[in-house]
């Protein structure tokens, strides 16, 4: 049936030698559009920051030669950070994805 209405087809293939047998397979059989995307499980490592806010109204105003420069406490903002680690430890793998058109568009 698929064969006469068209489709999509998904593949997942553990190596990159399987991956492009299926793509010469699936060419060969008159799908079109095929692609191939590598696939990595990653870990990102999130964390909460505090981050020191700038004080710039100093720039705003200008001080006289009389003025000291005033030592106050930083305000800081916490902000969500997210890093992926040094090494990327895992396996990868390979999505293909092509399409059959139907019978009358061949």
């Amino acid at each position: 049936m698929v064969a006469v209405i068209g489709g999509r087809i998904c593949s997942f293939s553990p190596c990159i030698e399987q991956s492009m047998r299926v793509c010469e397979t699936l060419g060969s059989c008159g799908f079109i559009e095929v692609q191939n995307i590598e696939v990595l499980q990653i870990e990102d490592i999130v964390r909460t920051r505090n981050v020191p806010v700038m004080e710039l109204d100093f720039l705003k105003t200008k001080r006289t030669e009389g003025e000291k420069d005033v030592k106050t406490p930083r305000e800081s903002k916490k902000y969500i950070t997210s890093t992926a680690p040094n090494t990327m430890a895992g396996h990868t793998g390979y999505l293909t994805i092509a399409e059959l058109p139907p019978l009358f568009a061949r």
